[in-house]
């Protein structure tokens, strides 16, 4: 059995390597790690998130009977496999459901709440649920993101 050594660090290279792949494979991360205000860095992961939900709904067929929290999982796999770090069920006064970071400004965050759509009140519910409990007032974007699984959203 032979072992291959992994490669070694060599400074500003890397990072335009890194950034080239980000550039190449996924452009929304590539405008995560670069903002440079918070504002950017929520125009970012906006992008992201759209980027992550298409993805989602190409499969919703496999997704169909899925529960909150594995859809929840879904969208944050879709999120960190592109580059942006996310994670699900991070504390923030609470469990919130998604956290997305900016890769070196601790504190620019995006905050998440994820909810299988029942009803227009139980959105507002999750609204709700995020501002009062999850945010800090300090955070300039969160958002609550509804997985509908039924036929006719209008007669929910």
């Amino acid at each position: 059995m032979t072992s291959v050594d992994p490669p070694q660090a060599s400074g500003a290279g890397d990072l335009k390597e890194y950034l080239q792949l980000l550039e190449s494979n996924c452009p929304p991360a590539l405008r995560v790690f670069m903002a440079m205000t918070p504002d950017e860095f929520g125009d970012a992961v906006e992008i992201a998130l759209e980027n992550a939900i298409q993805h989602m709904e190409t499969g919703a067929r496999f997704n169909y009977d899925r529960d909150e929290r594995a859809l929840t999982h879904e969208l944050v796999g879709c999120l960190g496999g592109g580059g942006v770090h996310a994670q699900n069920e991070a504390y923030s006064n609470g469990h919130v459901d998604v956290t997305v970071a900016h890769p070196h400004r601790a504190a620019w965050k995006v905050l998440g709440e994820c909810k299988i759509y029942r009803s227009p009140g139980y959105h507002v519910e999750g609204c709700g649920q995020l501002m009062l409990r999850y945010a800090t007032g300090r955070l300039p974007r969160t958002f609550c993101l509804d997985f509908v699984q039924m036929d006719a959203i209008s007669q929910g």
